[in-house]
Protein backbone atom coordinates (compact mmCIF):
# COMPACT_ATOMS: atom_id res chain seq x y z
CA UNK A 1 0.00 0.00 0.00
CA UNK A 2 1.30 3.55 -0.78
CA UNK A 3 -0.07 7.02 0.59
CA UNK A 4 0.47 9.87 -1.17
CA UNK A 5 0.59 13.36 0.86
CA UNK A 6 0.84 15.83 -2.53
CA UNK A 7 3.70 18.92 -1.67
CA UNK A 8 5.94 20.33 -4.29
CA UNK A 9 6.27 17.94 -7.58
CA UNK A 10 4.23 15.17 -6.07
CA UNK A 11 1.16 17.81 -6.53
CA UNK A 12 1.32 16.36 -10.37
CA UNK A 13 1.33 12.62 -9.41
CA UNK A 14 -1.60 13.50 -6.73
CA UNK A 15 -3.55 15.12 -9.40
CA UNK A 16 -2.97 12.43 -11.90
CA UNK A 17 -4.37 9.90 -9.34
CA UNK A 18 -7.44 12.74 -8.37
CA UNK A 19 -5.88 13.03 -4.88
CA UNK A 20 -6.94 15.93 -3.00
CA UNK A 21 -4.17 18.94 -3.15
CA UNK A 22 -5.67 19.98 0.64
CA UNK A 23 -3.15 17.43 3.40
CA UNK A 24 -6.05 17.31 5.53
CA UNK A 25 -8.73 15.91 2.88
CA UNK A 26 -5.92 13.37 0.95
CA UNK A 27 -5.16 11.94 4.43
CA UNK A 28 -8.79 11.29 5.05
CA UNK A 29 -9.19 9.85 1.69
CA UNK A 30 -5.83 7.51 2.10
CA UNK A 31 -7.41 6.04 5.17
CA UNK A 32 -10.85 5.69 4.40
CA UNK A 33 -11.12 5.66 0.27
CA UNK A 34 -11.26 3.00 -2.01
CA UNK A 35 -8.15 1.36 -2.51
CA UNK A 36 -7.22 0.90 -6.91
CA UNK A 37 -4.55 -0.40 -8.75
CA UNK A 38 -1.68 1.47 -9.79
CA UNK A 39 1.13 0.48 -12.41
CA UNK A 40 4.95 0.85 -11.31
CA UNK A 41 6.67 2.86 -14.02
Amino acid sequence: MLALLPAATANLLANNLRIPLDNEVAVDVELNGTRRPCERV
